[in-house]
């Protein structure tokens, strides 16, 4: 069986000199992809090169998290727009984009956060390619600004919604990744329940 880890870092500074163990680690484990997501301008450059020198297993990700948005220099998102456009074909997604609520201190930090964020959807937009959405404590927030745009391919990462929402997002056609809370929260087993129901129903298999 192959898997493929649709959310790392690998880019950032802790990862310094433990990046050949983890690509083996990974190898050996039957990992066939590793989606590096980008943070921000820096680490966009970064991941990109990452994913030339492990061509055979990292493939890379750039945007602006909203963690990094209050911090980016003016000049940030069109140096990420400009990486992800000149680099197209090296590039498989933008992210990890979008608004955090919970992060947010002030309404300004927001205003911050949802501004880049639609530039990364515009850019993604543009590219024709698939973002990876950070959302936390902005679901609704994060659906209502992909709505005004035509980007169709969109994944929520470690998505903590309600299973009405995680509906719709089925409904879309999006996709949802679970992180590590998978093990203890049981909200998040009961998305994980609802996302097997849907594949079930999906293949026309019978749900006990």
């Amino acid at each position: 069986m192959q898997f493929a880890d649709a959310h790392v870092h690998l880019a950032d500074p802790e990862y310094e000199g433990l990046l050949p163990y983890l690509i083996e680690t990974a190898k050996k484990a039957n990992v066939s992809a590793l989606i590096s997501n980008a943070m921000d301008s820096e680490t966009s450059r970064r991941t990109l090169a990452l994913a030339r020198e492990y061509s055979d297993l990292v493939y890379a990700a750039v945007g602006i998290h909203p963690w990094n948005a209050v911090f980016q220099n003016e000049t940030a998102p069109e140096t990420v727009s400009e990486i992800a456009t000149r680099h197209r074909r090296e590039i498989v997604a933008i992210g990890e984009i979008g608004p955090d609520r919970i992060y947010a201190k002030e309404e300004e930090d927001f205003r911050i956060q949802s501004e880049i964020f639609r530039k990364m959807l515009d850019l993604a937009e543009r590219t024709g390619l698939p973002i990876s959405v950070h959302s936390r404590g902005s679901i609704k927030e994060a659906l209502e600004f992909i709505r005004t745009c035509r980007v169709k391919r969109v994944l929520f990462h470690w998505y903590s919604g309600s299973i009405k929402v995680l509906k719709e997002i089925i409904s879309n056609g999006y996709r949802i990744t679970v992180g590590p809370s998978l093990l203890y929260s049981k909200h998040i087993q009961d998305l994980s329940g609802q996302l097997i129901r849907n594949f079930k129903s999906f293949f026309n298999i019978e749900t006990s």
